[in-house]
């Protein structure tokens, strides 16, 4: 479904989400007889002592042998993301000293896409963590200590993708890769969930290489972050195949014979009082006994707690002894929204954000059923199969008041509001594409308690994930781009469609951390065509500027556009050199008059971890500040000038 996103959630569900589900997504599949991979060379700032997190997509055809997904490493030495004695790990090394997580391959399926991920912090065995599907798992063991960090192979060794770093090697993978991410910064596991589906923006602090692997055709591999030197060779050919891992505007479709989705029993659905509320649009009505299709429901084989059935003339609820209905005349292939919100001995159903007259039957007390979406699980197997489309199914354990209700209809949530124990928003994969593989229904939840589809065909409209857009965005961004014109900076854009619009915002920053507004554009209101607006940034700061678009609408609510960035150096020559630095770094500058202020140098956190006054003349200028005591990772270097304010910001790794 189409979301209206809020808040900080626009920095990871933005633009790169919206354009997503309008474009074809590829991965590499990589074939361990052609021994196929790809290099992404020996740059410094993919050394593993830099390494923070790592993360792709997976599908796996094989866990038979031993297979790096993503290495910078040799043996006993770097790091690595692998399946190893046919389980999933994760290794930091140095020598004897090391640190892994494994997590049993028996929890796998070959053929099924994963998202998996790894962080430290760079010397602490006990922060090691393995994620799969934005969930913490696996078995830690030591040896040793890591307090001075992973060793990093040599020179001749480079960072791989589908294949150990070790020269002559056979560890190839058998599987496909997507989404391929790289780390100087140790990225939490929300974090790491928010970024599933391709939403995480090339200029994100921390993120080191990201290889979307979008090319689909040619032998690179393309790093889409600012930093030089890092696209991949594709080495014996690996395979450029169509990917249907990426967020889209979804909802999923079940085909009326024996498509369902089950997640586990969670306690937290086991309401008595609370609300359960989603979108439902039957495709086709039910015949035979009972002609009543179940949508989905917290039930197992002999016991229930709750389900919800639709017909033609009815909708109905079972709560393991009884099943009462209302009437309400229903028409095919037309989304309705329904929210049941029990008290404890009765519940209220709303259709379409109005409460109806009749209540109908209170929830059950059976306890640890799992949850099933799309047939009914009873003594006997699974039973009335629901032939429609279902989305943004949420478990509420509040009783949801009318004006929540219809306030709430046309958004997704975040997954952190009070009182929501479950929420499936449904928007993964492409829409009616072909979508094997993808058989995880996310719980955006911090329960994690996601959903495994079965029986879909993972392509077409009636099994499979679909469009549905009934929760509009107030703004679609189709472009944004920033370009330097006559000492000034032209900002263009455009919106696909804008609905409740107000202004666009328009923020500048010299790190990508603080922004400050510099100007403000009208927005057209309402508009479902293509629309172009402009804005001038006549006073650029030097060095690189990024800019952002904050859109506000008319009811308060706003989100971002993609970051773009301009190098904008106005008269003064720098560079910071070495670059890496390992005992210091020297500022070297030309410029253009004599003035004075502070160098400072700041973590990728913000945090302002050395400062200098300096002065400088007018032509060559250079400053020295040591770094020997700081520990390895990115920074940024910024000389701000005392009169004007001005800054000049360079990026800088640290290495050991």
């Amino acid at each position: 479904m189409k979301t209206r996103l809020r808040g900080l959630f626009f920095l990871v569900f933005s633009f790169a989400s919206f354009m997503a589900a309008r474009a074809q997504t590829y991965a590499l599949s990589f074939n361990p007889a052609n021994s196929s991979y790809v290099d992404c060379g020996n740059n410094s700032l993919l050394n593993a002592s830099n390494i923070r997190t790592m993360e792709c997509w997976v599908k796996l055809n094989s866990l038979a042998t031993d297979q790096e997904i993503l290495s910078r490493s040799i043996s006993g030495v770097g790091i690595e993301l692998l399946v190893y004695g046919g389980n999933l790990a994760f290794y930091c090394m140095n020598g004897t000293n090391f640190a892994f997580i494994s997590y049993p391959g028996s929890n796998l399926t070959t053929g099924v896409w994963y998202h998996v991920a790894v962080s430290w912090d760079g010397s602490t065995p006990g922060s090691l963590r393995l994620y799969v599907n934005g969930v913490s798992v696996g078995t830690m063991s030591t040896g040793g200590s890591l307090s001075g960090g992973v060793g990093n192979p040599g020179t001749g060794t480079s960072f791989r993708i589908g294949q150990w770093s070790d020269a002559g090697a056979t560890r190839y993978l058998n599987g496909t890769v997507d989404e391929a991410r790289v780390w100087s910064v140790t990225r939490t596991a929300a974090q790491i969930k928010a970024g599933m589906y391709g939403t995480v923006s090339p200029a994100t602090t921390g993120l080191i290489a990201y290889y979307k692997l979008n090319d689909g055709s040619g032998a690179a591999a393309t790093n889409s972050t600012a930093n030089p030197g890092l696209n991949g060779t594709l080495v014996n050919s690996p395979s450029w195949v169509a990917s249907p891992v990426q967020w889209s505007p979804n909802a999923l479709a079940f085909d009326g014979v024996n498509d369902k989705a089950t997640a586990l029993a969670s306690s937290a659905y086991d309401l008595s009082t609370g609300t359960v509320e989603f979108w439902a649009m039957p495709t086709n009505w039910a015949t035979g006994l009972g002609v009543n299709m179940c949508m989905l429901g917290v039930r197992g084989g002999t016991l229930g707690r709750y389900s919800f059935h639709l017909s033609s003339g009815a909708v109905g609820i079972y709560n393991g002894l009884l099943f009462t209905t209302l009437s309400y005349a229903f028409s095919l292939n037309q989304w309705y929204h329904f929210a049941f919100v029990c008290n404890g001995t009765s519940t209220t159903v709303y259709i379409n954000g109005v409460a109806q007259p009749t209540t109908i039957g209170a929830f059950g007390t059976a306890t640890g059923q799992p949850l099933v979406f799309g047939q009914a699980l009873t003594a006997t197997g699974f039973q009335e199969p629901f032939a429609g489309a279902l989305d943004e199914v949420r478990i509420w354990n509040t009783q949801r008041t009318s004006g929540q209700i219809l306030a709430g209809m046309n958004q997704t949530m975040l997954g952190n509001e009070s009182g929501l124990v479950g929420l499936f928003s449904m928007d993964e994969a492409l829409v009616a594409g072909t979508n094997t593989g993808m058989t995880t229904m996310v719980d955006g939840t911090i329960a994690n308690n996601h959903a495994t589809l079965a029986n879909f065909s993972l392509s077409g409209t009636t099994s499979n994930w679909i469009s549905h857009s009934a929760i509009s965005l107030p703004v679609e961004f189709s472009a944004f781009t920033a370009q330097k014109a006559n000492g000034a900076v032209l900002l263009n854009w455009q919106t696909a469609q804008e609905q409740n619009s107000k202004e666009f915002v328009i923020e500048r920053s010299t790190d990508n951390l603080a922004y400050t507004a510099i100007g403000t554009v009208e927005a057209a209101g309402n508009s479902s065509q293509s629309l172009s607006y402009s804005f001038m940034d006549i006073s650029p700061l030097a060095g690189k500027d990024y800019y952002r678009l904050k859109e506000a609408d008319l009811d308060g609510k706003y989100l971002y556009s993609p970051i773009v960035a301009v190098n904008f150096d106005a008269g003064a020559e720098v560079r910071v050199s070495p670059n890496p630095a390992n005992t210091s770094v020297t500022w070297w500058m030309n410029s253009a008059q004599a003035s004075g202020g502070a160098l400072s140098l700041t973590d990728l956190a913000g945090r302002v971890v050395l400062t200098r006054n300096v002065q400088w003349q007018k032509g060559a200028n250079q400053f020295v500040i040591g770094v020997s005591g700081l520990p390895p990772g990115g920074y940024v270097l910024t000389l701000t000038d005392a009169a004007s304010g001005m800054k000049l910001s360079r990026e800088l790794q640290i290495v050991r």
